[in-house]
Parts: C-alpha cells; structure tokens; sequence
C-alpha cells in the first residue's frame, strides 16, 4: 500500500479521529448492508461477486483478518493529491535542514532530486525514505546524527499523519471482528519508504494499536506489497497458515493478487457507488460486509 486511495466519492467517508469515541464500546452497527445491487438487506454470501458470479467458495473457516491500512481502515490521500503533500514534506525537511546549518543545496537541485526519487522498485524492494532524503539534499559527505535523520523523517511523515481519518465502518467492524475471536492485523507499505516505527506510532496515536495482535510493514521485511516476502514475514509473525488468513484491502494488485500468490483469500474493499466489479475479485462495498460473510452467515 501507498497510503492513498483512488476513491473520489465514498459511501463511508473518513472522519476526524474522536478519542472519546475510541474508548467506547457502545458504537451500534447498523442491522443492515448495502449489497452489490444497491438495495439494503442482511448481509448473506449472496451479496458478494466473484468471477461475475455468486460467490459461494471462500473457506469460511478463517482466524486471522490481515487488514491494508490507507484507504482501507484509515483514509490519508487520494492519489492526486500526493505531489502536493510530497512537496509539503520536503519543504519541511528543508526546512530543518537550513535551520540547522545544513543546507548547502539550492531550491533547484532539492526539486529536480525529488523528481527522480519519485518512485518505487520494479522488484518491490523498500527503498528507504532515509537514504532517499540523504540523496534528495546531497548529504553524503556530511556526518548527521542519527536523531537528525529521524527528525527529518518526522517532519516529511508530518503532513501525511495530519491528514488522517479513519473511516466511519471502521472501529464498528474491528470491534465486531475481535467480539467474535478474530485476530487481526495490519499489513502495510509505507509513503515512500518512511520508517516502520514511525508508523506504529501512528497506529497507537489514532487508537487501531489496540485491536491489532500484529503491525507489518514493509520496511520490517525490505519488501513492498504484492511480493512474497512481506506476507510470508506476517504468516511467520503471526504463526499462522495460509488458509486460515483472509486479506482485506482497497488495491487489487497489492491486497488481492499478492496474497493470493501464497494462498491467502483476499476481499477488495471498493467503497465507490456503483463501481463495477473485477472479474477474478471478491468485492464488497464497506467493512460492514465483514464480519456476517467471515461467519459465513
């Protein structure tokens, strides 16, 4: 995941992280889902695609739910918005940098560096935001302390945790999901590389840290969603079987075709009204779908 989605219009739009509400156990759901048709009935099997028909094959016997974080349990960006907020956090690290003495680079070359670190490995290693940084403002040569790369990675992360909300489905389902004895997860790619810590802070600081038994990120393991590596790390992590996980997110390529790859069952969250359904997903349209088809009621 690059925490963004594509999503313009959601029927369950993101909203402003209330700790009060956090705390509550008393969030009611409500007693109907929205199905694939657009009418509103119990949610059943019945109510999910997959192959363009009723999906009736999922092994229903299921543990473990393996949760995307951006665009699937907490909304960050869409994907147009991101050369501005990209812009916003280099400005920042710039910043710091000319604060501290350390800026020796002019505006031209940090912009033209920014350009061409703009993009991921064709074999979905990590590519660290650290070393990223270290070439976008030429500091090879000059000894920085530890604190002061994590400073700089601070301030790029800054603009992208500020713009965080999570979903309205969001904590209803995880509290259903863990009333009923599912372990859940967060398996995740990072914003350009940026630290994994810095994102388990972010976990605890929006109140998902404590229905999670596990955080995986890429930067844990070096590799980026859809490659093997990162859900083998989390099947390890979690001691956990293939069959017995089922992977939910919001981009087919990351959070279906990769699980799918180690046989992991894999559920698109599509929160567009009226999106058509891919062919070989098994699509639902909000989290509420959840937990009725993982009981196989």
């Amino acid at each position: 995941m690059i925490l963004a989605s594509s999503i313009t219009d959601q029927a369950y739009p993101p909203r402003e992280f209330d700790k009060n509400e956090l705390g509550s156990a008393n969030l009611a759901l409500p007693p109907t889902s929205s199905t694939t048709s657009g009418s509103t009935a119990p949610m059943t099997l019945n109510s999910i695609f997959y192959a363009g028909h009723r999906y009736p094959g999922m092994n229903m016997k299921k543990t473990t739910v393996l949760f995307d974080l951006g665009g699937t349990l907490v909304h960050y960006y869409e994907r147009s918005e991101f050369p501005a907020i990209l812009e916003e956090a280099i400005a920042r690290v710039q910043s710091l940098l000319e604060k501290r003495g350390l800026l020796t680079v002019t505006n031209d070359f940090v912009w033209a560096r920014m350009r061409t670190e703009d993009h991921e490995s064709a074999d979905n290693r990590s590519r660290p935001l650290e070393d990223r940084l270290v070439r976008i403002f030429n500091l090879h040569a000059t000894r920085i302390a530890d604190e002061l790369v994590s400073e700089m990675c601070q301030c790029f992360t800054r603009p992208i945790f500020a713009r965080g909300r999570y979903y309205e489905d969001t904590l209803p389902v995880l509290r259903e999901l863990r009333s009923d004895s599912f372990r859940m997860a967060i398996v995740s790619n990072t914003s350009w590389g940026s630290p994994a810590s810095l994102w388990r802070d972010e976990i605890e600081r929006i109140g998902l840290g404590e229905y999670m038994v596990a955080l995986v990120f890429d930067r844990d393991v070096g590799w980026r969603k859809p490659a093997k590596p990162i859900f083998e790390f989390a099947l390890e992590k979690l001691q956990a079987h293939s069959d017995e996980c089922v992977f939910v997110g919001d981009e087919p390529r990351w959070d279906v075709d990769g699980p799918q790859a180690l046989g992991i069952d894999a559920i698109l969250v599509d929160r567009r009204p009226n999106a058509p359904h891919a062919a070989r997903q098994c699509t639902v349209k909000n989290l509420y779908d959840l937990p009725p088809l993982l009981r196989g009621s």
